[in-house]
């Protein structure tokens, strides 16, 4: 039965069976601390946080859950942040057993696109990667942190929020997130390369080490690679730049104009897919909380850690937005020309990510209580929430620790569909190209 299922939704099943696993493992009396009470619908949205390495919370990670409870949160963030296919096949690779065409098409889609990369390259290259850059990462972030804790608590600190980190998890053991480190420039680029490599996408590292390596037999970057590299870096000083002028003056950014340039460059990079903070979000003008949303929707990039509707989404439909107003008929990147199905599925992706974030908005508002009916409530958070759900981002203006069971059943369907939905929905339509469809006669259709 389990055989006859297509990649999209055995990819939807696997993390369901996740997150339940790891529900009930939350609710064990042993993952909370004594005295502590945790209700099981806050065990499921915490696990279905991890696992889709959003990182919103409606509790205390740090003062509810005991060590095998923070454990079984960073097992979680480290499955939803790699996948769960991509752990199966390194298994698989390790007992040496051959995996199904199916499973490698599922890799070779997930991860690498119509690109041509051995599968189990790929599946090593990834598990590398993750190893060696985490590892990286702990022991930078234990060093740091060894001025403010013992040197278990630095160690254990450094290991978990580096995996949070590179996995776009956002889960902290702080109360306050990072707000304590605003102006620790070594904590904040740690960080930052984190949430950056963990982004980025396993495909476009793997390129990124082949280009290194194979310099000098003129090594060419793919038109993907490219695109993601060049969209990551203007969203990420345009990002800089905007947040820093626009929160310019503020105390919570710094008492400087140069102070204030690192929580600015946190802000941009983690309002993407991170979800950490250094500063409160409730101090953010509503210009700035714009722009997050905006960034939120957009997300990281395709194979990698992160949720949203991708970089190279947004850079296809703009550049066709360009193309139209110029006057073009073709969408042109590096030389390239994108193919109308590209552009299809790009439109079909930032439509359906819309779509389900409106009804995800209007079904949060509905549930909400607390302002009574016929009052405005609380739209620009609820919003806010809605889009950092959707994204798998996991930064909040304080509203979900404020949820009904309701609301939080809502934005645990949003934080699902952000991290396996849109993927589900772009495996299909690749799979669905083989089949043949029908053709009628075309038509014309007034636009505007």
């Amino acid at each position: 039965m389990i055989r006859k299922l297509s990649p999209a939704l055995r990819i939807a099943l696997g993390f369901i069976g996740v997150i339940v696993f790891g529900g009930l493992l939350l609710k064990l009396p042993f993952a909370i601390e004594d005295g502590v009470s945790l209700k099981w619908i806050d065990a499921f949205f915490t696990s279905t946080s991890a696992a889709c390495v959003t990182g919103l919370s409606t509790v205390d990670i740090g003062s509810v859950f005991s060590l095998f409870g923070e454990i079984v949160i960073l097992v979680l963030m480290q499955i939803g942040g790699m996948g769960v296919m991509i752990l199966t096949s390194y298994f698989f690779l390790s007992l040496g057993r051959a995996m199904s065409i199916k499973q490698r098409m599922l890799i070779q889609e997930s991860f690498a696109g119509d690109y041509d990369v051995s599968w189990r390259i790929l599946v090593r290259t990834v598990i590398n990667y993750v190893v060696v850059i985490e590892l990286c990462g702990a022991i930078a972030l234990t060093v740091l942190f060894l001025p403010n804790f013992t040197i278990a608590e630095a160690i254990y600190n450094g290991i978990f929020h580096s995996v949070s980190a590179f996995c776009n998890g956002g889960i902290s053991l702080f109360s306050d997130s990072f707000i304590r480190f605003r102006d620790n420039p070594g904590i904040n680029l740690v960080l930052v390369f984190l949430i950056v490599s963990g982004g980025i996408g396993f495909f476009v590292m793997w390129e990124i080490r082949q280009w290194l390596e194979l310099r000098k037999k003129r090594y060419r970057l793919s038109l993907h690679s490219k695109v993601v590299l060049v969209t990551t870096l203007i969203m990420i000083v345009g990002g800089t730049l905007a947040i820093w002028i626009l929160e310019s003056g503020n105390p919570a950014f710094g008492s400087t104009t140069l102070a204030s340039f690192w929580p600015s460059l946190f802000q941009s990079v983690t309002s993407r897919t991170a979800g950490f903070n250094t500063v409160n979000f409730s101090a953010l003008g509503n210009d700035t909380i714009m722009l997050i949303m905006f960034f939120m929707f957009i997300g990281a990039s395709p194979g990698s850690c992160g949720g949203g509707i991708k970089t190279t989404t947004f850079a296809v439909i703009f550049m066709l937005f360009w193309s139209r107003i110029r006057g073009g008929s073709h969408s042109n990147m590096f030389k390239r020309t994108l193919s109308p199905d590209l552009i299809g599925r790009s439109l079909g992706v930032a439509v359906a990510a819309a779509f389900v974030l409106l009804l995800g908005n209007v079904f949060l508002m509905v549930t909400d209580f607390s302002g009574g009916h016929y009052e405005r409530g609380r739209f620009v958070e609820f919003l806010f929430e809605s889009i950092s759900a959707l994204g798998t981002v996991g930064l909040s203006l304080g509203v979900t620790p404020l949820l009904n069971n309701g609301g939080k059943i809502i934005i645990m369907v949003l934080m699902y569909f952000g991290r396996v939905g849109i993927m589900a929905m772009l495996l299909q339509a690749v799979s669905s190209q083989r089949r043949h469809t029908i053709e009628y006669a075309e038509e014309g259709l007034m636009i505007g």
